[in-house]
């Protein structure tokens, strides 16, 4: 992803789409998909999901990220952007 790319996808703020369904377990998310497609997030892939309330940017949980797991923010944001993009994919994430 080219730097400007970048720069305004971590202004952007996720929102769940789907805020009912999904489920945790053992640290792990399930997500239903609307056509009843579940999806299993890891703990980094819940942790972003769960941020992903429409009030916080994609910095502010890449920030959060590293914060958390004690990784450098470069690392941070290039999780956080993989995880938001393939949830974006899957319909599961909007961008505002």
């Amino acid at each position: 992803m080219r730097n400007d790319a970048v720069a305004v996808m971590l202004n952007k703020y996720p929102l769940r789409l789907h805020k009912r369904n999904w489920i945790e377990s053992d640290g792990k998310v399930a997500v239903v998909a609307p056509l009843g497609e579940m999806y299993w997030l890891n703990e980094t892939g819940a942790f972003i999901w769960r941020l992903c309330d429409g009030t916080h940017s994609t910095k502010a949980i890449a920030d959060v990220l590293a914060e958390k797991y004690n990784v450098e923010g470069d690392t941070a944001i290039k999780d956080v952007l993989e995880i938001i993009l393939y949830l974006e994919k899957l319909g599961l994430v909007g961008l505002q």
